[in-house]
């Protein structure tokens, strides 16, 4: 009898975890959802950052390829800016643009700078393909 309570409190439980992470794990997904290229098929040949004269801009730029067959109607890269500490300061979304199918493209961004940013990561995070 007492195998047979446990399973009373057990199971409501069991069920109700399962209810509630099938409903917020979309919300913990930090994915965008949408049609998708791997990412691996426009790569970041090069980039670099300057400080502007004033000190208060970066101008991020560089140059990507699309070594895929599918053409891209945007890639948006992003570049995530972290202190001394490798402590991530901001994200910053970078819109490239279109790109065509096993072509090159140079992209610039201007972004603010706080005066804390020691290092800075680059990476490809969606590639939005043409629709016909």
């Amino acid at each position: 009898m007492a195998s047979n309570d446990k399973v009373r409190w057990l199971l409501p439980l069991i069920v109700l975890f399962l209810v509630v992470t099938g409903i917020t794990w979309p919300f913990l997904d930090n994915e965008q959802t949408g049609p998708q290229a791997p990412k691996t098929d426009v790569v970041i040949l090069n980039w670099k950052w300057n400080k502007s004269v004033a000190g208060h801009i970066f101008a991020v730029f560089g140059e990507i390829e699309n070594t895929s067959a599918a053409n891209f109607s945007e890639v948006i890269l992003e570049i995530k800016t972290a202190d001394a500490d490798d402590n991530i300061l901001n994200r910053h979304p970078i819109s490239a643009g279109p790109l065509e199918a096993g072509k090159r493209k140079y992209f610039r961004h201007d972004l603010p700078r706080t005066g804390d940013e020691a290092a800075g990561f680059l990476e490809v995070v969606r590639t939005i393909p043409v629709s016909d």
